[in-house]
C-alpha cells in the first residue's frame, strides 16, 4: 500500500506539495511546542497538600505547626531551604504544571536523642529567606545540632577562601 502510494507519486508537484505539507507540519508542530514552553514560564506549580502551620526557629526551641522541641532534645537538625516561591525551573520538557516553582520542596528534618524522627516541608517566599535567621542556625551548628556543611550549604558559602574564612570566625 505505501509502495502504491509513493510510487504514484512521480508528477514532480505532487512530490514538491507532498515535501511542503510535511516541511509545514513539522514547523507548526516546533511553533506550538515552543508556545507551550513560553507559557510554562508563565504558570505556576500547583501546592500539593496544605499548611498546617508556621516553622519557626528560636535559640532554644523549635516550633513547627503545633509541637515544640526543646533544643536540648534534639540530637540532629537537617535543613535544605534552596527553593522560593516564584523561582523559575529550567527544564528542556514542557511541563503542564509550569516551571514557576511555589517554594515549597525546603525542609527541616529534626531527630531526637530517642532517634524519634519529624519531617517537615515549609514554604520561602523570598529567595534566602532563611538568612533572616542565619545567628540561630549558626548557634545549632555550634551546639552540634546542625552539622557545619548543611550550615554552609544554607548560607550559600561556596568559595573555598569563603569557608575557610567563615569557618575561623566560626570557632571563635
Amino acid at each position: 500500500m505505501i509502495y502504491w502510494t509513493i510510487s504514484s507519486l512521480t508528477d514532480e508537484s505532487q512530490l514538491t506539495f507532498f515535501k511542503e505539507l510535511i516541511l509545514g507540519c513539522v514547523v507548526i508542530t516546533i511553533f506550538i511546542l515552543f508556545l507551550l514552553k513560553l507559557t510554562s514560564f508563565l504558570r505556576k506549580k500547583p501546592i500539593i497538600g496544605k499548611f498546617d502551620g508556621y516553622l519557626e526557629l528560636y535559640s532554644d526551641k523549635i516550633i513547627a505547626g503545633n509541637k515544640t522541641f526543646l533544643i536540648d532534645s534534639i540530637k540532629k537538625i537537617e535543613i535544605n531551604a534552596g527553593d522560593y516561591n516564584g523561582q523559575l525551573e529550567i527544564s528542556g520538557y514542557v511541563d503542564p504544571d509550569g516551571s514557576v516553582k511555589n517554594g515549597t520542596t525546603n525542609f527541616i528534618e529534626i531527630i531526637l536523642h530517642n532517634n524519634e524522627k519529624f519531617k517537615y516541608n515549609f514554604q520561602q517566599d523570598f529567595e534566602h529567606n532563611i538568612l533572616n535567621i542565619k545567628d540561630t542556625l549558626i548557634e545549632y551548628s555550634k551546639q552540634g545540632k546542625l552539622h557545619f556543611l548543611n550550615l554552609i550549604d544554607i548560607l550559600n558559602i561556596t568559595d573555598y577562601k569563603e569557608i575557610q574564612e567563615f569557618k575561623k570566625n566560626f570557632i571563635q
